[in-house]
């Protein structure tokens, strides 16, 4: 009787049957299970010999984890930074659609200096950044995070309201004072311009404020702003420059509305930062 019943299913037929229709998935199986004992072989025999090798190995192990923190943190606040610097020109460009009496403050070449300024914080000062304190001790990040989501556009969206709402301060404040179109638009875009130099400071470190920013070993950074500071200056003095930005000279002591805003920007930036480090004990403080 158990001839008879499993003479159809005996293991030589079974076995011919698995092997004619899986042999492929076998050979790649049992390919994986020899290469997978020789590396286990392998690393077994070079530790009995060389017992050196844990810490190397771990060393690597730590500078990759490190590296891949460094630029996944560099790139999220260069996005940031890029959401955050557009929002004002865009409000600042349709501002006279909507409003037609106001005087035009942005033209496509103050635009183009903005672009001048921002490609190469984004591309160069941004990559060239130093990691942020700590950056080993956090904990794993979740896989199925965004990299940059919906937390952090609102975030950099409202950084940008902010300095978009410092620079229309300055703007309708200088229209108070009774100055003349070019005048304003040489006060707001000045404002403009050393908000965005504030803002940089600020954005590239979450965990130190913006004076060790400034002073820290970023040569890149340094020679963006000197050369972006000393192009303002040179819009706002030369003539030949100011005509060609469609400025007026207002006289210097008239600026104060712009650096007053942009300090007042650099002030709540970094309030945020400490509050911020203050409510995570985790992340050190400097």
């Amino acid at each position: 009787i158990w001839k008879k019943s499993f003479e159809p299913y005996s293991v030589n037929k079974l076995f011919k049957l698995v092997l004619a229709r899986d042999s492929r998935k076998f050979f790649r199986l049992f390919k994986s299970l020899n290469e997978f004992q020789q590396l286990q072989n392998k690393f077994y025999g070079d530790l009995i010999w060389q017992p050196k090798k844990f810490p190397v190995i771990m060393e690597i192990f730590s500078r990759l984890g490190f590296f891949f923190y460094w630029i996944f943190d560099n790139l999220q606040k260069a996005m940031g930074y890029i959401i955050a610097i557009h929002i004002p020109i865009i409000g600042l460009a349709l501002l006279p659609a909507f409003f037609p009496a106001l005087p035009i403050l942005l033209m496509p070449l103050h635009i183009v200096f903005m672009e001048l300024i921002i490609d190469p914080v984004c591309s160069i000062a941004f990559e060239s950044e130093k990691e942020e304190i700590g950056v080993m001790k956090r904990p794993p990040r979740d896989p199925n995070m965004a990299f940059f989501g919906l937390k952090q556009i609102f975030k950099s969206s409202l950084v940008g309201l902010i300095l978009l709402a410092m620079v229309l301060t300055v703007y309708f404040f200088s229209m108070q004072e009774g100055h003349t179109g070019g005048e304003i638009r040489a006060i707001a875009f000045t404002s403009l311009i050393i908000g965005n130099t504030f803002l940089i400071l600020t954005t590239l470190s979450k965990t130190r404020n913006a004076i060790d920013v400034l002073f820290e070993d970023n040569i890149s950074l340094k020679i963006i702003l000197f050369v972006a500071s000393t192009m303002m200056f040179l819009l706002v003095s030369v003539p030949y420059l100011r005509e060609l930005f469609s400025f007026e000279y207002p006289g210097y002591k008239h600026f104060y509305l712009a650096i007053g805003g942009g300090f007042s920007l650099l002030f709540l930036m970094e309030m945020y930062k400490y509050l911020h480090l203050r409510l995570n004990p985790g992340m050190k403080v400097k």
